[in-house]
Parts: C-alpha cells; structure tokens; sequence
C-alpha cells in the first residue's frame, strides 16, 4: 500500500509506503493537496485462510462489488479499481449520489430512478428502554434525535433477479440487514413480482444509540434498538414516493 498525503498549507506531503503489514518507508514526497491511496497486488502473501478462498473471478467480483457500495456512498471522492487485464471502475468525484448513479450504472438506469428523503422525530417512537446492550442502572434517555433517509429507489420499470443492486448505508456504513430488506419488500408488495427486487441506493441516518454495530465481525449487520419503528418508516418513505 502506498499512501500520499498532502494539506493545502503544507510545502511537502508524506509519503508512506507498507507491504505485508510493515511500514517500509515514511518519507516527505511532492505530492498534489489531498490523499491518494494505492493498493498492488492486494494477495501476494498467501491469506491464512486460503483454503476458503473461491475462484480469482468470484474474490475479484467480491472486491468490486465492495469497491462499488463505497463509491456509490462517497461521490465526492475518487475511486478505481483495476485488475491484471481492466479497468473494472474509474469513478471520479462528483458532486451528487444522483450523479455517482449515473456515472456508474448510466443513463437508462438513472432514468429509472426515483429520490427519496424523508424524516422523522424519534420521540414519535414512544420512551425507549434501555438498549440491551445498556442495562446499567445509570442509564438516562439521550435526546430523541432523527431518523433520516435520503437516496434512489428505482421505478416498477426496472427489475433486478437479486439483491445485489440493493445499496444500503446507516450512518455511512454499509449493511446487509433483515429489517431493511424486508421494509423494502413490503413497501414493493403487489408493485413487482415476488422474484424481482428493485434498484436501491438509501442512506440511513440515526443517533448512535439507536443502532448497534457490533453483533457481527464483519460489521455488515447491525441491531436497531426500535426496528418496527425503522421498519414501517423505510416501509412508507419508499411506497409514497
């Protein structure tokens, strides 16, 4: 990995360059403002688990998809992703998740998508208990907060044979979550075959309280502490637009 790092006030940037988990060399380096971040050869050194690695295409179809949630939730930001042989992404910047759509899925899927926003006051879900993951007899009711989604959810037009084309993010973190999914389910019930899925790209917004990252290693799932009330407010957000 090789990191290039530089603030608009500074002469020099840094250099810092890492290979099998060790820093081999921190160096000033003229570099433009801004970071860059480049990854070669991301499995030179044999995994530990290699035996439950699946075939070079179906690990390089994993990587980008991953690469492809991340770009879809940071447009700012510049991503690319190639392999020995492709170009698989290039996504530059730009201003708008409407315009990352665009750029990574083109125009015919754009057109196909519909934005969504919505929010909702927490206090509306009732005086919560405690989450379960604190008990402690000191524990007093933070404010309420909001509950917020924002994003694209695709027209009955456009249908997919799987989930893969379901992005989802809660406080900017990707997920795979039950709950979600099925909000998304019922809020499309009787609008597309029950062996379709649509195209979604939401982002969720909620106090820290009320979701907990830490149930699964891989971070991908999370525990809400009311999830009916997430449940039904995804439900309606997406079946009204």
């Amino acid at each position: 990995m090789l990191l290039q790092t530089r603030q608009q006030a500074d002469a020099a940037g840094t250099e810092i360059e890492i290979a099998g988990g060790k820093v081999l060399r921190v160096a000033d380096a003229g570099v433009p403002q801004g970071t860059t971040i480049t990854i070669r050869d991301l499995f030179f050194n044999t995994p530990a688990r290699r035996k439950f690695l699946k075939s070079e295409q179906t690990e390089l179809t994993h990587v980008a998809a991953l690469v492809t949630h991340y770009a879809l939730a940071h447009p700012e930001k510049h991503f690319e992703l190639h392999s020995a042989t492709n170009a698989l992404l290039t996504a530059p910047g730009v201003a708008s998740a409407g315009d990352r759509i665009f750029q990574i899925f083109g125009r015919d899927v754009f057109q196909q998508m519909i934005p969504v926003a919505a929010e909702v006051d927490f206090s509306r879900a009732g005086i919560p208990d405690p989450p379960p993951w604190r008990r402690d007899a000191d524990w007093t009711p933070p404010d309420p907060g909001f509950l917020r989604v924002s994003g694209f959810v695709s027209k009955p037009e456009l249908q997919k044979l799987n989930r893969n084309s379901i992005y989802i993010f809660v406080n900017h973190r990707l997920i795979r979550d039950r709950v979600i999914l099925h909000a998304l389910s019922e809020a499309y019930r009787n609008i597309l075959p029950p062996t379709s899925y649509p195209v979604v790209l939401l982002f969720l917004e909620m106090p820290p309280q009320e979701v907990d990252v830490n149930v699964h290693p891989a971070k991908t799932e999370v525990r809400f502490r009311q999830s009916s009330f997430i449940h039904d407010f995804l439900r309606d957000a997406v079946r009204t637009r």
